[in-house]
């Protein structure tokens, strides 16, 4: 302990000499000093240098003696024309070595300088106040008689602002050394400046019209620079700039010497992109802000040009990404790999502004709307940019579910492949709303194995092979196999004015397909209805898949030929099905449609309207040749009435029919507003166990049997209005009896006929001879007249009509 006191003794007796010989060199060369370091501003010098007061203390940076100075200026020798002064600073610490001044030098160490400001400025007819220094002759030696200055190696910055305008090449350039430490060597002829520390760029302005780099932006500087002997030239050494978020590598030369120009490069492992885009000038930075990309870039940027006004530099970028979510106007992306070059000198011979700019993704892979995409682009001329794309989608069909509606829809299965190439105006191929390109679109794609849960009709779709070619005028449909629960369907068509994911209808998009089946059954499915839906908003966001279907529906003109062997619905049921449907402005249509139903032909005209109501007119004008009855009631399960069933009527009929109604969205027809005419012929007709036919036998030929009654050919022409049916005179000869029927009969309660019954039919009939017909006109000679009408219980009798009270009714 006693040493150890011993020893701190010793120690402190030696800085308490130390400082005791210090202080007495300083006060024997005080003189001196300033003496010398004022010569060696004089010789440096050239203006008018103020100090308004200094002293020398060993307090600041012990064991160095510093002299300081406060209130400082220097102003150049124009100073009174511009009003600003080269240098100022509230203070300046010299730092000298004290141990030098025993050999007459003043050995200056460091200098700090705080709270200060640098102002270097060129004015438009080539005056710097760079003049401020004198040229230091070559050889020149220090005055004899005084201590000998020798350079300081390091100068501290603490709060010191350094602009340099230059009116003549439009250029400007603002640092804020925060708080720096600057190293000055030599080597040779040149002189190497090391910057480290905390500073704050206040912006570089390399061309008006572009803006300012750098603005406002704090950083922790490493910049290495070297001076030539001249100072014309400056060369930045590899140096660092960490910023928030990313940090980056300069390099580069600046020549003033004419021709001025400069070179610089920067790169960056790990460069934040909305970081990135503060470094750069207001205008690019608009322009850039319109995209956005979340991972760090990998960037290499080479900026060359020369120093003179209005010159814009050339650029090349050469940038990298990965894995990145990103965003391109209203395009967006996940999981997103890219590679990619800029440059805005693409022909030397040109200006280098946005007309001559190239950008270029070599290599592009991300997931859009649940899709993968590989691409590569290249936009030219970025004031209107022109792009060369080639891209592939291509996803397992599970994954677009997200962009459906999944209350109506669900993809199970399948794959989907997407190859084209487009060349033309990106404002184009990026609108949601065009109706057309000007550019050239080209392309094919493929389902292959695709699987489809139309969920609230009931039906699958399973075995989808579909290819498809497509130019930006037409989409055609090469091949599309599928079967539907278990139908097997092929497809084949056209569609212009709309090309599916790439371009709206333009007016009403044109659809042609050919559709055969060997066999279509419909009973499970339900006709959606158009138009307006009742989704929910949740269902109604799904983005542009859903919203294509739905404008599909509403803006598109389809005709489909169609070629069924047999088609299926309920307990319709046809063969040999063919013809045309049509829909187009809100209007649905079979046109020229034939089959083979219940052992006869038909053939058919259809016309629904107004499709996005919830009920729709329709009309239907068809022929039926030798149709079976039976099978006919049967089909239309008996138009919805209970009095004269399929199991009543039997035999063929054949009709001319012209309906106007009202149908639903499952293709019922709605009876109330129903007209009608009809003209048919009944051959080989049958009724079997018909309540009202039996109960004549109350009244007629009690011995006959009216259970199963066969008749000749029936003719007639009904006019139906709703449930009701007027019926023209018809005559009914039959295995039991002849009479002849008219007035109305209806389907609900109002029936109102009148039967004419000739007395002839008295006469016993052989009721295994087939009856044969007299006609409607003939005269049928004594009758009784009965009256077919529903009682008070609702229930349809029959009573004697012996003043045929009805048929002078309807001669009125």
């Amino acid at each position: 302990m006693k040493r150890i006191l011993k020893w701190s003794a010793y120690f402190a007796a030696g800085v308490a000499t130390l400082a005791a010989i210090t202080l007495i060199v300083v006060k024997i060369y005080q003189k001196e000093i300033l003496a010398s370091i004022n010569e060696r501003l004089k010789e440096t010098v050239n203006g008018d240098l103020n100090i308004g007061d200094y002293h020398i203390t060993m307090l600041h940076n012990f064991p160095r003696i510093t002299i300081t100075l406060e209130d400082i200026y220097l102003r150049g020798p124009e100073y009174d024309r511009f009003q600003r002064a080269f240098l100022k600073a509230r203070r300046i610490d010299i730092n000298i070595s004290p141990l030098k001044l025993l050999r007459k030098e003043v050995g200056i160490k460091t200098i700090d300088i705080e709270h200060g400001e640098v102002f270097v400025f060129r004015t438009v007819d080539g005056y710097s106040n760079t003049n401020v220094f004198k040229r230091r002759l070559a050889g020149a030696r220090p005055s004899t008689g005084r201590l000998r200055v020798t350079d300081s190696k390091e100068i501290n910055l603490q709060d010191v602002r350094l602009i340099y305008y230059d009116s003549l090449k439009k250029k400007s350039f603002g640092v804020h050394f925060v708080r720096t430490e600057n190293t000055i060597a030599s080597a040779g002829t040149n002189t190497s400046l090391h910057v480290e520390g905390n500073m704050t760029f206040e912006g570089l302005m390399l061309n008006a019209a572009k803006g300012t780099f750098l603005k406002n932006k704090n950083t922790l500087a490493d910049l290495n620079i070297e001076l030539d002997s001249t100072g014309r030239d400056v060369t930045l050494n590899t140096s660092k700039l960490i910023f928030d978020r990313s940090s980056i590598e300069l390099s580069g030369s600046f020549l003033f010497n004419d021709p001025a120009g400069f070179t610089l490069d920067i790169q960056s492992d790990r460069m934040n992109y909305a970081e990135g885009l503060s470094i750069l000038p207001d205008s690019l930075a608009k322009k850039l802000g319109k995209y956005f990309v979340e991972q760090p870039l990998k960037i290499k940027v080479n900026i060359q040009g020369v120093l003179e006004s209005g010159v814009k530099p050339a650029l090349d970028i050469a940038f990298s990404f990965q894995n990145s979510n990103a965003s391109f106007g209203n395009l967006t992306f996940q999981q997103m790999d890219a590679i990619g070059t800029f440059h805005n000198h693409m022909n030397s011979d040109l200006p280098n502004d946005d007309s001559n700019s190239q950008l270029q993704f070599t290599h592009l892979k991300a997931v859009t709307n649940n899709l993968n995409v590989e691409a590569k682009a290249t936009l030219s001329d970025l004031r209107d940019p022109k792009v060369d794309l080639a891209a592939t989608f291509n996803a397992d069909l599970k994954r677009l579910n997200d962009n459906v509606d999944s209350t109506k829809i669900r993809l199970t299965g399948g794959h989907f492949v997407s190859t084209f190439t487009y060349s033309g105006k990106l404002r184009e191929y990026l609108d949601e709303n065009r109706s057309q390109y000007e550019g050239k679109l080209a392309g094919k794609a493929s389902i292959s194995d695709g699987s489809v849960l139309f969920q609230e009709r009931k039906a699958t779709v399973k075995g989808l092979q579909a290819d498809f070619r497509f130019t930006e005028k037409q989409f055609d449909i090469k091949k599309m196999n599928l079967t539907l629960n278990k139908d097997a369907i092929a497809v084949r068509g056209t569609v212009t004015d709309f090309i599916p994911f790439f371009v709206n209808p333009r007016k009403t998009g044109k659809v042609r397909l050919k559709i055969s089946s060997p066999r279509l059954d419909m009973t499970s499915l339900l006709l959606a209805r158009k138009g307006r839906s009742s989704r929910s908003k949740k269902a109604a966001s799904k983005k542009r898949i859903a919203t294509m279907v739905d404008r599909i529906s509403n803006e598109l003109e389809f005709r489909l030929d169609f070629d069924v062997k047999e088609f299926i619905n309920k307990t319709f049921k046809a063969t040999m099905v063919r013809g045309q449907i049509m829909l187009a402005n809100d209007q649905f249509f079979i046109k020229d449609a034939g089959m083979n139903f219940a052992d006869g032909k038909v053939a058919l005209n259809l016309r629904v309207t107004d499709l996005e109501r919830d009920v729709n007119p329709i009309v239907i004008d068809a022929r039926l040749d030798d149709v079976g009855l039976k099978q006919f009631f049967y089909c239309f399960n008996d138009f919805n009435q209970t009095t004269f069933r399929n199991d009543h009527v039997d035999g063929k009929i054949s009709l001319d029919l012209h309906l106007e109604a009202e149908v639903n969205d499952k293709l019922v027809l709605l009876m109330p507003n129903l007209r009608a005419q009809a003209n048919f012929t009944i051959k080989d007709g049958r009724l079997k166990k018909f309540e009202p036919m039996q109960r004549l036998s109350n009244f007629l030929l009690k011995g006959r049997d009216f259970s199963d009654v066969q008749f000749g050919e029936i003719t007639s022409s009904i006019d139906m209005r709703g449930t009701m049916l007027d019926i023209s005179r018809m005559e009914i000869e039959s295995t039991v009896l002849t009479m002849f029927i008219e007035g109305r009969y209806d389907l609900r309660d109002s029936t109102d006929l009148s039967i004419q019954v000739p007395l002839n039919n008295l006469k016993k009939r052989d009721q295994d001879i087939a009856p044969e017909n007299i006609g409607v006109d003939a005269k049928a000679g004594a009758s009784v007249f009965l009256r077919v009408r529903p009682d008070k219980n609702g229930k349809t009798s029959i009573s004697f009509d012996p003043f045929k009270k009805l048929r002078k009714k309807k001669r009125r």
